[in-house]
């Protein structure tokens, strides 16, 4: 039987690390374009026929498109093609950072160079609309002066949001996964005295880079943001230490 859905893929399998040959041949049939985003798969059972593989194989590799987030289960309906989230790639980079003891310092190191290229190519697109929207949020987040978990996530939104308009989906992307282990970071930098004056006045400098359209200008406003946002937290740390 050979599945109408999946008509170019190539149902034949080694038997060795059957089940996940099979999950291989289908990411490729799903990578390839020739599906889209919320397309229904066959059954498991139409699958394990055209792949001439027990249900059970099919299962088990249809639970590790499952994993790697190409494809959601439903309860009584089937399974259907999706893409990975970005959150998917968050739970890496923090087991990455955790696992190979990667610090703070070398986690903002990563946050300038990335960031700092946002600032760059958005001071480049940006228009007066997109900038008034974050003069709006960096105003949020002065008047969330006193409250952390506000003002962190105010924060986060912020340059997530330079990232978007950047144009660039890849790096609004990995902006938004560094901005997760980055999070004890900030939280720490607002619990320096006039951290949140301090992060107000810094936006405000990318603000005005921005709206000046400099994309140098902004690359120099992102870094010293970052920077003076390092040495809150080293300062942070080193009054824990006392």
């Amino acid at each position: 039987m050979v599945v109408r859905t999946l008509q170019n893929i190539d149902y034949e399998v080694k038997r060795e690390n059957l089940y996940e040959t099979v999950a291989e041949k289908l990411e490729d049939s799903i990578l390839s374009g020739n599906t889209q985003v919320g397309e229904r798969l066959p059954s498991e059972q139409a699958l394990a026929e055209s792949f001439g593989v027990s249900r059970n194989v099919m299962r088990e590799s249809l639970k590790l498109l499952k994993e790697r987030g190409l494809i959601d289960s439903r309860m009584g309906g089937g399974s259907y093609i999706t893409k990975p989230e970005s959150s998917d790639l968050v739970n890496v980079v923090n087991r990455i950072i955790l696992m190979d003891n990667i610090d703070y310092e070398q986690v903002f190191q990563m946050r300038g160079i990335l960031e700092s290229a946002a600032c760059s190519l958005a001071a480049v697109k940006c228009t007066q609309q997109q900038v008034a929207r974050l003069e709006m949020m960096n105003r949020q987040l002065r008047e969330a002066a006193g409250n952390q978990e506000k003002s962190m996530g105010i924060d986060v939104d912020f340059h997530v949001e330079i990232a978007r308009l950047s144009g660039n989906p890849l790096l609004e992307m990995f902006v938004e996964v560094m901005a997760h282990p980055l999070r004890r970071g900030i939280a720490a930098g607002y619990n320096i005295d006039d951290g949140n004056r301090d992060a107000f006045m810094r936006h405000n400098n990318i603000i005005q880079a921005l709206s000046e359209h400099d994309p140098h200008k902004a690359h120099a406003a992102a870094m010293d943001h970052i920077s003076h946002s390092l040495d809150n937290i080293r300062e942070r740390e080193r009054m824990r230490m006392q």
